[in-house]
């Protein structure tokens, strides 16, 4: 037989949304969010140990409390999540998916140039030789 676990504060059931909102309908606890970041943060060993996947949430807001909460660098998919990262005040971007697709290298790169106080870093094959770690802000045209 399996023992109860008492359940922290933090784990009580949230309130149920107000009548007037429609169902169903995707509703996110922010003191819950920040409390599972506290966490994360305080497992990972500090905030500067810690590197989130935006994937997940593709929230500006969210990538705004965990830099509020000290998280430097983020992880993305797409060029498209390293802009909203960037667009947020972020001073680091992982793209952490490998790709051959020319556009999507030439997007990257050139957000290091859009954002030149930001460090960018990504991984992209250009066969037959995969390229890793391969800094896009060096590639990046300077602004003259």
């Amino acid at each position: 037989m399996a023992q109860a676990t008492h359940l922290s504060a933090a784990a009580d059931p949230p309130p149920l949304p107000p009548g007037e909102v429609s169902t169903p309908c995707l509703v996110i606890f922010e003191d819950r969010v920040r409390h599972n970041a506290e966490t994360a943060i305080a497992q990972a060993g500090g905030a500067g140990r810690l590197v989130p996947h935006v994937k997940t949430h593709r929230a500006p807001w969210v990538v705004r409390l965990l830099m509020e909460l000290g998280v430097t660098a983020f992880k993305c998919a797409t060029p498209r999540e390293a802009r909203m990262i960037l667009e947020q005040g972020a001073p680091e971007v992982v793209w952490a998916y490998p790709t051959v697709n020319r556009a999507n290298i030439d997007a990257f790169v050139s957000l290091a140039a859009s954002f030149p106080r930001a460090r960018l870093c990504g991984w992209w094959t250009r066969l037959p030789a995969p390229r890793c770690g391969r800094t896009a802000s060096r590639l990046a045209p300077r602004a003259t």
